[in-house]
């Protein structure tokens, strides 16, 4: 049987090659996105790719803007083509009115400027909103952003939320008022669970308040007029960096790893959403990273390299024979 025992060992060195390549193929099929709000004049308003390990700015895709800075950046992952399209929220100082922006994902370059995020499309420079962080839903394919604080808290608007935008007007839609403080990043999972980083100050008020990772299930929302966001079977867990504020998170749809950006760092972190352990991953510098997205290779790449492999494995197979 030593024919039969050199074919079944060499397709099993084969499959295993096979699972290696495409695992390491499939990781590095995902390219992570950084957006700088505030920082140097010749940095603010940039798209950098930064390095997943050590979050070292690999190199500067470009700039849509030439003044304002990025503070939400969102693939629409869930768009037929290469990586889906890119947008962005723009702004031009802190609690400032943001600009929904549609960017060119090869070079940064600007491709147009929707307009305001804006609650009454009747009324939209009374109605404009500042926006904190970007999110396409892979399931719905709906754009969802979260407010900003405002310079001025006294100044009437749109109530602080998580809202969903119309990518062709910037007209956003309430989907619910936010129980944290408004500093905060959200991000979908492949699944289409959204999550939440934010800076709680209802929890450990006496230190001043704490940073809490929420998941949210968008199917179960209970809200009404009157009360906050509430969500059912809703989970929260108390991450272990509490000494910082975060406005930006990302995750990596392949593999679901959740990473988090720092508002006056730019420091950038995983965090495991079971636990809320967080791991510094490094700064990006310079500027301030304000928002990650992840842009994914063409479905039909990863269609094609995985049938190679397997022609691969097949041919080694038959040499065997």
């Amino acid at each position: 049987m030593p024919r039969l025992r050199n074919i079944a060992t060499t397709t099993a060195a084969a499959g295993l090659m096979l699972v290696v390549v495409f695992a390491t193929e499939t990781a590095s099929a995902v390219q992570l996105y950084g957006s700088v709000a505030v920082g140097p004049p010749a940095t603010r308003g940039t798209i950098v790719s930064v390095n997943q390990t050590n979050s070292n700015i690999s190199y500067t895709i470009g700039d849509p803007t030439t003044r304002g800075g990025l503070t939400g950046l969102a693939f629409d992952n869930s768009a037929p083509g290469p990586s889906g399209s890119l947008w962005g929220s723009q702004a031009f100082g802190f609690g400032s009115t943001s600009r929904l922006i549609e960017i060119d994902p090869d070079d940064g370059s600007l491709i147009s400027s929707v307009g305001a995020f804006h609650t009454d499309p009747n009324d939209v420079e009374g109605s404009d909103m500042s926006i904190g962080d970007l999110a396409f839903n892979p399931v719905d394919g709906k754009l969802y952003a979260i407010t900003s604080d405002r310079a001025d808290p006294n100044q009437p608007g749109p109530v602080d939320g998580i809202y969903t935008v119309d990518t062709g007007t910037g007209l956003a839609t309430l989907v619910g008022k936010t129980i944290w403080d408004t500093v905060a990043g959200i991000a979908f999972d492949s699944n289409g669970t959204l999550y939440a980083l934010g800076f709680d100050p209802d929890v450990n008020p006496g230190i001043g308040g704490t940073n809490m990772l929420f998941t949210f299930d968008l199917d179960n929302l209970i809200y009404d007029d009157t009360d906050p966001l509430l969500l059912e079977d809703n989970t929260r867990v108390t991450v272990d960096v509490n000494n910082e504020l975060f406005n930006g998170l990302g995750i990596n749809p392949l593999t679901n790893e959740i990473y988090a950006t720092e508002a006056y760092s730019g420091d950038v972190y995983k965090v495991d959403p079971n636990t809320g352990a967080m791991t510094y991953t490094g700064t990006p510098g310079p500027g301030l990273v304000s928002d990650l997205t992840f842009r994914v290779a063409e479905p039909g790449t990863l269609a094609v390299m995985g049938l190679g492999l397997l022609g691969l494995a097949f041919m080694r197979r038959r040499r065997a024979i």
